[in-house]
């Protein structure tokens, strides 16, 4: 039975993971300012369902540190090279200012769009493991991650820093939330977790409808300063309702949950589907496309259909070396023959 549950988990978080991608590319088009209102507070989405995996289970920081660290550059390295290679051939790039970019890997000073998350996954992950390491209580962990992320989104927020090590901090409560509703989210009373769940749908929808304004127009002026992370704080929480929401109500949908599994894939090739599809559309005689609204949103989501045909299952075909580092397992090897 219990491994039934986790199971039945797992597949309903790969299918958010997949949902938080196709809200990504939605997001980084020309969709218009009621999908942006919603879809821009995706990021606090991305690092929950991190933060639902977290692993402390290593037997010192050190180690935990290098597992990461290679799980995660690796990726982050394949992936750069191949952008590189495509630019190269498709436009114009500056080889010595993209080298730049990949090794600073923060969210203004990356050498792609979608490429400093990992870098930032990779120092949130080491913020939290120490916390966890410190602080031994649950409560107390995700208190002082809150703490954290709204010291960090008051007193510094632009992303300046190498490897987003401020905006790891800045969105470590998000990762925190992931990790304590994995552990002790059954525990709570089902009715909370209803409400809970129903609330946060409810203000994502009508973010969506009113383009983010109905806390201003409820009071007749603009917010101040603070009321306008509050907002952002609680947009970003009925956006990961709603796409929990979701993700429960496709779980069951195999290739749904499969294609989530490849997240790292989606989210390393959003700007190749950003250069490629043009290029050769424009290579055929069309007219530049500039889709708006819908179908700004729709393209995208074509976009990303071409990125899972023509990548996604290549890379996890023919090669596989590109995501996961072949070194892993053949060490996991040796240790279990030795």
């Amino acid at each position: 039975m219990q491994a039934a549950e986790q199971t039945r988990r797992l597949s309903w978080l790969d299918v958010m993971k997949l949902l938080c991608i196709l809200a990504v590319y939605c997001d980084h088009s020309n969709a218009g300012d009621h999908y942006q209102a919603l879809f821009a507070y995706i990021n606090g989405a991305f690092f929950f369902c991190s933060g639902y995996t977290a692993s402390r289970r290593a037997s010192s920081f050190g180690q935990f540190a290098r597992d990461k660290f290679t799980a995660i550059f690796w990726p982050y390295t394949t992936f750069a090279v191949l952008t590189l290679a495509v630019r190269a051939c498709l436009t114009q790039v500056n080889a010595a200012d993209y080298a730049l970019r990949f090794l600073y890997g923060s969210r203004d000073y990356c050498c792609s769009i979608t490429f400093w998350f990992l870098p930032c996954l990779f120092v949130m992950s080491l913020y939290y493991y120490g916390i966890s390491r410190v602080i031994r209580s649950p409560g107390g962990v995700l208190a002082l991650c809150f703490a954290v992320s709204c010291a960090v989104k008051f007193l510094h927020e632009a992303p300046t820093l190498p490897w987003g090590a401020d905006m790891a901090a800045r969105y470590l409560v998000y990762y925190a939330l992931g990790d304590f509703l994995a552990h002790h989210g059954a525990a709570l009373p089902k009715r909370a977790r209803y409400a809970a769940l129903v609330t946060g749908c409810t203000w994502a929808a009508l973010t969506l409808r009113d383009a983010g304004g109905l806390p201003q127009r409820l009071l007749g002026q603009p917010l101040p300063l603070a009321g306008l992370y509050v907002q952002q704080f609680v947009t970003t929480l009925s956006l990961i309702c709603l796409l929990y929401a979701a993700a429960h109500a496709l779980q069951n949908v195999a290739l749904l949950a499969k294609l989530g599994r490849s997240t790292v894939i989606f989210c390393c090739c959003e700007e190749i589907a950003e250069i490629v599809p043009p290029f050769l559309w424009q290579s055929a005689g069309f007219a530049p496309l500039q889709p708006a609204g819908m179908a700004a949103v729709l393209y995208r989501l074509f976009t990303a259909v071409v990125v899972c045909v023509c990548i996604v299952i290549p890379v996890n075909r023919f090669f596989p070396w590109m995501v996961k580092y072949p070194g892993k397992a053949k060490n996991a090897m040796r240790s279990v023959k030795s």
